[in-house]
């Protein structure tokens, strides 16, 4: 279907057919024409989830349905997405193409404890998930205008993350029962589920721009499905095998891997690859270097190593850097100077940097107890990130298999294995906590409400039964009233849910119902709390997890220590509920010391 035919049979501005003619697009394709025929832009306003893989083109059906809803229409829509990196390259896509529309856009990423007055004034709220989360707890004027909910990468669900999202979408459906709701994803097997939760109709498409060719690599032999098998002169070591075909056939790639010191350790190793690659780029490599080393006003070591590398052409990407920082990479990277990037899964949770190349160093991951393979979907995210449809005919990913056995495994899970369905991560008693004490706080006052609320979450409609989900919610609401956070009477049939003051206070910061219970804890004792009482109350939290780790060597100094200052901590080190974790939270109150101290690193 032509874009100027969709425009003007949907009565949209004849602006937005100019618009994208700019970036070259006239013809909607096949993912993008099915959504517009399935009546995405009709007066109805139907919700529906559109499932298709990685670069598909669903950006562009959020841009349409969007423009319709705000411009058209006159209300407002919020966008929301995984990561603030991504809530930004969004706000800044929308505001590039759409602002001559009079489509006013707003972007909330910040601090969770702010209502943001502002935003009443916006057509088009751009947030993530958390920020969107905490904006819905301080009960702002503004939701009871919005007419449309874009949630980008609802497979989300299933993530660490997912509560917060399922919770968040289940509130503004709560709240606005009639609300447009677009889901996007990447294919998702269950993806029926995911419509029936949020009553709407599904899109599933299996469309690629560019097709994906996917591979492992073993002892010099790339075994393609699709295409014919590829020898490549081998090295030393197999990553260095792959790079070094990459920069001989002068493209780039991008190479997940599993840690962040993963990620450094061979990002300096291919930076020793790609030296000998860059010269006509070393100027302007130079300038993204100082850039870089300067994005903080004293450089660390970390700003020091990335720099260094960017100046060879290579660089690692992972949480641990500065918005400036991960911003003068991928600019980089898009204009084709640094050549290899080394990177977090973080990269692949949305971000728009594509590739003719992806590699995958490693299959595992940490999970706490162990090392594991990461599931079918992680994988297929992070390998749709290969091929560039303004650039590439075809896309690699490629798994590297480290013995010989690991071939086999890795073809029947990644290559031909089945994606996981996506399952809620809501039912569990330290998640429901901080959500369920969010929603008594504005939505629900009393257990039967509660309990209906959570009825009608992805949890309570795939998983378990009633009479679970109140036992569940029992225990939670038990905990809560034991911490002071709500009080809980019977009145007539029903038993009445009040948030305390500190209770609702808690929940507007964003705090883990059980780190502010500590906190209340340790500022109630009798002792005054001095600058390593105080560090340790912060690191006793939930939010400070993961925790440092304690070397074998290092315990008996971190106990001799600890007992040293024991009338200035905040716990009882004969205590019942001294926990395992003590020592790792006294080193971290160590290091915290240190810092707010200004040692060197």
């Amino acid at each position: 279907m032509k874009v100027e035919k969709a425009v003007e049979e949907n009565g949209l501005p004849k602006q937005v057919t100019e618009i994208l003619e700019k970036e070259n697009i006239t013809q909607l394709n096949p993912v993008q024409t099915k959504a517009i025929q399935k009546g995405l832009l009709n007066k109805e306003k139907k919700s529906y989830v559109v499932s298709s893989p990685t670069g598909s083109g669903k950006t562009l059906i959020a841009e349409l349905i969007s423009v319709k809803n705000t411009v058209n229409d006159g209300a407002k829509a919020l966008y929301i997405c995984p990561l603030r990196a991504l809530a930004t390259e969004q706000y800044q896509n929308f505001k590039k193409k759409y602002s001559s529309l009079g489509m006013d856009v707003a972007l909330s990423i910040g601090d969770y404890d702010s209502e943001d007055k502002k935003l009443k004034k916006h057509d088009l709220i751009i947030s993530s998930y958390e920020k969107a989360d905490s904006l819905l707890r301080h009960d702002p004027e503004w939701l009871k205008d919005l007419e449309l909910l874009v949630v980008d990468e609802i497979q989300n669900v299933d993530s660490n993350r997912g509560p917060t999202l399922e919770v968040l979408i289940s509130r503004i459906k709560h709240l606005k029962p009639d609300i447009q709701i677009i889901a996007l994803s990447a294919t998702m097997p269950n993806s029926e589920q995911i419509s029936e939760w949020i009553n709407s109709k599904t899109i599933k498409s299996n469309y690629r721009p560019v097709p994906l060719y996917e591979g492992i690599y073993h002892n010099g032999l790339i075994r393609f499905k699709g295409k014919e098998n590829r020898q490549i002169e081998k090295r030393s070591r197999e990553l260095d095998t792959l790079i070094q075909e990459t920069l001989e056939k002068n493209e780039q790639s991008i190479v997940f891997a599993n840690t962040r010191n993963n990620s450094e350790s061979n990002a300096k190793r291919a930076s020793e690859l790609t030296k000998k690659k860059i010269d006509k780029e070393k100027h302007a490599l130079s300038e993204t270097a100082r850039e870089i080393e300067n994005a903080l006003s004293r450089p660390t070591e970390q700003c020091k190593k990335l720099a260094e590398l960017v100046e060879k052409g290579a660089a690692f990407h992972h949480a641990g850097l500065v918005r400036k920082q991960r911003n003068a990479v991928e600019k980089a990277f898009e204009k084709g100077l640094i050549r290899i990037i080394v990177a977090t899964p973080t990269l692949a949770a949305g971000i728009n940097l594509p590739t003719k190349r992806v590699v995958m160093n490693s299959m595992y991951m940490y999970t706490g107890q162990g090392s594991e393979l990461i599931q079918t979907n992680r994988y297929k995210q992070r390998a749709g990130r290969a091929g560039r449809p303004q650039y590439d005919d075809y896309g690699e990913a490629i798994i590297i298999a480290r013995k010989k056995e690991e071939i086999e495994e890795f073809q029947d899970r990644y290559i031909e294995g089945e994606l996981e369905p996506v399952e809620s991560k809501l039912g569990s008693e330290p998640v429901l906590r901080e959500h369920v004490l969010s929603i008594i706080t504005g939505t629900c006052h009393s257990f039967k409400d509660l309990q209906k609320f959570f009825s009608k979450t992805f949890y309570g409609k795939t998983y378990g039964t009633a009479e679970q989900l109140r036992e569940l919610l029992n225990n939670v609401t038990s905990d809560l009233e034991e911490w002071g956070f709500i009080e809980m009477k019977q009145k007539e049939q029903k038993k009445k849910l009040t948030p305390t003051l500190i209770g609702k206070r808690v929940s507007q910061l964003y705090i883990d119902p059980l780190s502010a219970h500590r906190i209340n804890k340790a500022l109630k004792r009798d002792q005054e709390l001095g600058e390593i009482g105080t560090l340790f109350m912060i690191a006793d939290t939930e939010e400070m997890k993961p925790y440092l780790k304690v070397k074998k060597r290092e315990e008996p100094q971190i106990w001799s220590e600890a007992r040293s200052n024991e009338e200035k901590l905040p716990k009882n080190l004969s205590g019942f509920d001294l926990g395992i974790n003590f020592p790792n939270k006294y080193k971290l109150t160590k290091m915290m010391s240190d810092w707010v101290n200004e040692e060197e690193e």
